[in-house]
C-alpha cells in the first residue's frame, strides 16, 4: 500500500490504521497539529488536532492516547542562553486538551518513545551535558566497528508515579518495545555493538550491522526492522537479535534514516522514504510481514575483501568477512560451513575456483542461463568454463574510467585518446586550464599492467619497456597528485543533488563551472553521475592490443552447501533482480542504459572492455615503486619481476 499523502513527519499504527503528522501544517487553527488518518486500505479516513501543540518530536499511541513530546525553544533563566526545552503530554485521541506529563530538564531532546502496558515510557534522548567519546575497535576477522557517543540516553518514565529513570547502558543507540517486551540495542567498550533484552536482563552482542540509527520490532521473534547498518543504507530490511541470524531485505530504493519514519504493528509495517536520494520527496509505504523472519537458517556468504552486503531479495542473508587465507582454505578445500562465496576477478584465487571445480554448476537454476546470455559476450565468456558450467553469478562490473565535463575540455582542447603517451599529454594540459581536476596515477598504471599482463607472461618485451618510463615519469609529475583542497567526483555528484533540490552552493558551483575531468573507479560512483548533460566519459589508456580491463564481482556457489535449496532460490532470485536492472554495466541491451552522454558512453567502455583474472600486484608493485623512486633500474626490476611472476605462473 503506498498512502496518498503530504510529505510527513511522524508516522504511527494503531489499530491497523496510519496516523501521520504532515510536514506542512496549513488550513489549520494556529497552533494546533494536524494527524492524518488512513484506514487498512490506505484511504483517507479523517483527521485530529492535537490542541496548542507544535514542535512534536516523537510520538506513540497506546489505549486510544496518544503520547507524544514537544520541543520548544526557550530562554534560560539561569545561563540566559536560548535551550531545547522537551515535555512529554498525553492526548485521548477523540480530542481535549493535552495533559503535561514531564519536563525532562537534563535532555536537549528526545529522539523516540515508546508506551507500554507496564505503565511504563520508554525514551532514547540526548543528553544536555556530556563528554564526547568515540572509539574504534579491530575484530577477529579484520573489520573495524567505528562509534561516535553523542550524548544518547536510554530511560523510562513511569506513569504511576512520575519520575523518569535513566538506564545503565553508557551508549545506547536504538531501541523498540512490543507486546511488553523492550529491546535496547547500545555500544560496548570492550566487544562492540549488543543487543540488551530488558525484561530478561540478557545482552546478545553482534556486530553485523555495526551503527544503526533506528529499529522496530516485527515479530515475537524479536525480529526487527531498521534504519541504517552497515551496507544497508537505502533498503528496507529486517535482521534478529541472535548472532546467528542474517539480513533479509524487502525493498530498495528507499532512503530514511531517523527515529518516526518507521512503525510496526501485528504484520505489518510502514516506512515514510525518500524513493529518491537526490529528491525531497517522501512517500509513505505498508509492507505485510507475517512471512518475514529470521526463524530459518540464513544463506551464509563469505569474503576476504569488503563487498556491499549483496541484496537479499527476501532471502535471508548473512555475512561474513574472513582472512584471505581464511578464506582460500574454506572455498577450496569445500568447507560446509558457507553456502555463498563473493569475490572479484583481482583476487587471486578467483581462477582457482574456477579450475578446481570449487563450485555448484548454476545451467539448470532458473533464468540464469537467460540471464548469462543477456550480459556482454566477455561475461558470458568469464561466467563459462571450457566444460560448458556455469561456475559463477556476476554481479557487477568496475571499469575505472575518466568522467569529464564536455564543454570545458573542448573548450580547454582536452580529449582523452587511448595512447598513453598522448594521454598523459592531455592530463597536462588540464593544469594549465583549470586546479579542478585529478587523475589518479594508481589508476592509470594498474590498467596498463593488467591489461598488458592479460596478454604477457613477461615483463622483458620492447612493448614494456615502452611504456614503463611513462609510467614513472606519471608517479614523479605532481599534475597527477590527488588535489587535498577538492573532490571532483563528490563535487560532480553534490551538484546533482543540489540542482535536484533547488539548492545553490556558491563553492560546488564555482568548482562545478571550472572541473575538466576526474577517476571514477567504480560503476556505482559513475552510476551516481547519469542524468547530468554535461558529463561524458572516456577509457583510460591500456596495453596495445588489450582492451579496458573490467573488474567482475561475482558469487559461487558451495556444492557442499547445506542449504543448498534455499541458496539457489537466492540465486534464482538475485539473477531476475539483475536481468531487469538499468544502467547495470553488465547487460548488453543498450535499451537498458540512460539516453544521456554519460550513460552511452559508459556503455560503450563497458561494452568493450574484457575481464581479467588479474596477477596478484604484490608480485611486482614494490619493486615497480623502487624503479619509480630510481633505487633500481628498470633491467634489474624486469628481473626481479619475471621472477616471481614465473614463480607464480608455474606453481
Amino acid at each position: 500500500v503506498k498512502y496518498e499523502l503530504a510529505e510527513a513527519s511522524l508516522i504511527e499504527l494503531y489499530k491497523g490504521e496510519l496516523y501521520a503528522v504532515e510536514l506542512l501544517q496549513d488550513a489549520k487553527p494556529e497552533n494546533d497539529t494536524r494527524v492524518e488518518i488512513f484506514a487498512k486500505d490506505g484511504e483517507k479516513k479523517g483527521e485530529l488536532f492535537i490542541k496548542n501543540t507544535s514542535g512534536i518530536s516523537c510520538w506513540d499511541i497506546l489505549d486510544d492516547k496518544i503520547y507524544f513530546v514537544s520541543e520548544i525553544m526557550t530562554m534560560s533563566e539561569e545561563s540566559k542562553q536560548w535551550e531545547n526545552k522537551c515535555e512529554l503530554y498525553s492526548v485521548v485521541i477523540e480530542g481535549g486538551e493535552p495533559e503535561k506529563l514531564y519536563t525532562f530538564e537534563e535532555l536537549s531532546s528526545v529522539e523516540k518513545i515508546r508506551a507500554s502496558q507496564d505503565g511504563m515510557i520508554y525514551c532514547l534522548g540526548l543528553k544536555k551535558d556530556y563528554e564526547d567519546y568515540s572509539d574504534t575497535l579491530l575484530l577477529n576477522n579484520g573489520e573495524t566497528v567505528e562509534y561516535g557517543y553523542s550524548g544518547e540516553v536510554f530511560g523510562s518514565f513511569d506513569k504511576t508515579n512520575g519520575n523518569f529513570i535513566a538506564n545503565e547502558a553508557s551508549f545506547p543507540v536504538a531501541f523498540d518495545e512490543r507486546d511488553g517486551d523492550v529491546i535496547l540495542y547500545a555500544f560496548d567498550k570492550e566487544k562492540g555493538f549488543y543487543f540488551y533484552d530488558i525484561k530478561s536482563g540478557t545482552d546478545i552482542y553482534t556486530n553485523k550491522l555495526k551503527q544503526i540509527d533506528d529499529m522496530e520490532l516485527i515479530n515475537d521473534n524479536k525480529d526487527y526492522v531498521f534504519a541504517g547498518g552497515s551496507g544497508y543504507t537505502g533498503t528496507l530490511a529486517v535482521s534478529g537479535v541472535s548472532d546467528e541470524s542474517g539480513v533479509i531485505q524487502i525493498d530498495d530504493n528507499m532512503f530514511f534514516s531517523r527515529c518516526g519514519q518507521l512503525c510496526a504493528e501485528e504484520d505489518y509495517i510502514c516506512v515514510n522514504a525518500l524513493e529518491d536520494v537526490y529528491s525531497y520527496d517522501r512517500s509513505v509505504f505498508k509492507y505485510y510481514t507475517a512471512n518475514v523472519n529470521t526463524a530459518n537458517p540464513p544463506v551464509n556468504i563469505i569474503f576476504s575483501s569488503f563487498y556491499e552486503p549483496l541484496f537479499s531479495s527476501g532471502s535471508q542473508i548473512k555475512n561474513q568477512q574472513l582472512s584471505q587465507d581464511g578464506f582460500a582454505l574454506t572455498v577450496l578445500s569445500l568447507d560446509k560451513s558457507y553456502d555463498l562465496a563473493m569475490l572479484s576477478t583481482r583476487e587471486i584465487y578467483a581462477n582457482d575456483i574456477k579450475e578446481k571445480g570449487s563450485f555448484y554448476p548454476l545451467n539448470n537454476v532458473p533464468g540464469v542461463e537467460e540471464y548469462i546470455d543477456s550480459c556482454f559476450p566477455y561475461v558470458k565468456k568469464a561466467a563459462v568454463n571450457d566444460n560448458g558450467e556455469i561456475w559463477m553469478l556476476p554481479i557487477s562490473l568496475d571499469v575505472c574510467s575518466m568522467i569529464y565535463n564536455k564543454k570545458n575540455c573542448t573548450d580547454n582542447g582536452i580529449a582523452f585518446p587511448n595512447r598513453l603517451e598522448d594521454f598523459l599529454v592531455q592530463v597536462r594540459k588540464g593544469t594549465e586550464a583549470s586546479q579542478y581536476y585529478e587523475c589518479l596515477p594508481y589508476c592509470v598504471t594498474e590498467m596498463m599492467i593488467n591489461s598488458y599482463l592479460s596478454l604477457n607472461k613477461s615483463f622483458d618485451t620492447d612493448n614494456f619497456r615502452s611504456f614503463a618510463p611513462l609510467l614513472k615519469d606519471m608517479d614523479k609529475d605532481g599534475a597527477f597528485a590527488p588535489n587535498p583542497n577538492v573532490n571532483i567526483p563528490l563535487v560532480l555528484s553534490s551538484k546533482r543533488i543540489n540542482d535536484k533540490m533547488g539548492i545553490s552552493d556558491v563553492y560546488t558551483d564555482t568548482v562545478y563551472k571550472q572541473a575538466l575531468f576526474a577517476t571514477l573507479l567504480s560503476s556505482g560512483s559513475q552510476r551516481d553521475l547519469i542524468g547530468d548533460e554535461n558529463l561524458s566519459a572516456s577509457a583510460l589508456p591500456y596495453a596495445e592490443g588489450a582492451k579496458s580491463g573490467a573488474i567482475c564481482t561475482f558469487v559461487c556457489v558451495n556444492p557442499n552447501s547445506e542449504n543448498l535449496e534455499e541458496t539457489l532460490l537466492f540465486i534464482e532470485r538475485t539473477v531476475a533482480r539483475l536481468s531487469e536492472r538499468q544502467n547495470s554495466f553488465v547487460l548488453k541491451d543498450k535499451n537498458t542504459y540512460g539516453s544521456d552522454p554519460l550513460a552511452q558512453s559508459l556503455y560503450e567502455i563497458y561494452g568493450n572492455a574484457e575481464i581479467y583474472f588479474d596477477v596478484p600486484s604484490d608480485i611486482y608493485y614494490n619493486d615497480l615503486k623502487k624503479y619509480f623512486d630510481d633505487e633500481i633500474t628498470l633491467d634489474r626490476f624486469i628481473a626481479e619481476a619475471d621472477r616471481k611472476l614465473s614463480a607464480y605462473l608455474n606453481e
